[in-house]
């Protein structure tokens, strides 16, 4: 039976009005912080790479390697524009909660 109330507040308390806005459970708050870093992390690690790639573009091996180089470049930006959107999510809804 304490089972019960901890499973029905996991369900219904993921937001809970507050002067009329609604408010994320602190957990819930708690997890998309540690996303943010985590988002935050990945986006260092993916601009790094970036650069590594347009570096390396730099001095023409073959057009075959330019292909590849390119290929794994336009991949990066495009996960790098992804979390930036999911980023800006995120960081917004932790601002509208905290």
């Amino acid at each position: 039976m304490a089972e019960e109330p901890v499973a029905v507040a996991r369900e219904t308390a993921a937001l809970t009005p507050k002067s009329g806005e609604r408010r994320l459970n602190p957990i819930k708050l708690r997890h998309m912080r540690e996303r943010r870093k985590a988002i935050e992390d990945e986006v260092t690690k993916l601009e790094v790479e970036i650069a590594d790639y347009e570096a390396a573009l730099g001095s023409f091996v073959s057009t075959e390697e330019t292909r590849r180089l390119t290929d794994l470049l336009n991949a990066r930006r495009t996960d790098l524009e992804t979390l930036l959107g999911e980023w800006e999510e995120v960081a917004q809804s932790i601002e509208a909660n905290s």
